[in-house]
């Protein structure tokens, strides 16, 4: 509906004016914004301003081309919000305790790993003897490995 696609122009403008405003605030020295004050490094925050405005730009851009293709362009539409939510991504440098819990979250996911292997082994286990059991007396559920 037209309503979405006004959202959609709305959301990106609001994008695009919040990086403009990031990028006045570093007053006479706008290249800051991208590339950090430090001239020496480039800076982690530096890095997610880059990654903020080019999301946000090329959203526009991709809006832009959307309406005018018209509806023949959805894996479009569909590239342009999977940008628009990868910006959820820089709340990570905005809040260390949710940082936190990605980390922790991610380095508890080699355990569960781990977990799955075993449990596809003794599956496996049961899997073999449930063939060699009941295959002679109930060959459709048990006719092999894989249905038993």
């Amino acid at each position: 509906p037209d309503w979405v696609t006004g959202l959609d122009f709305a959301l990106i403008a609001w994008f695009c004016i919040e990086c403009n405003i990031h990028i006045g605030g570093e007053g006479a020295h706008p290249q800051c914004y991208f590339f950090g004050r430090d001239s020496e490094r480039w800076t982690v925050q530096a890095r997610w301003n880059v990654f903020d405005f080019s999301v946000s730009y090329l959203s526009l851009v991709l809006a832009t081309i959307i309406t005018e293709a018209g509806a023949g362009s959805y894996r479009v539409v569909v590239l342009m919000r999977l940008l628009r939510l990868l910006r959820i991504a820089t709340l990570f440098n905005r809040s260390p305790e949710l940082t936190v819990i990605v980390i922790g979250f991610v380095s508890a996911l080699n355990s569960v790993i781990y977990i799955v292997l075993v449990l596809a082994v003794i599956f496996y286990i049961y899997a073999v003897l449930g063939f060699y059991l009941f295959a002679g007396n109930d060959p459709i559920r048990f006719g092999n490995v894989g249905l038993a």
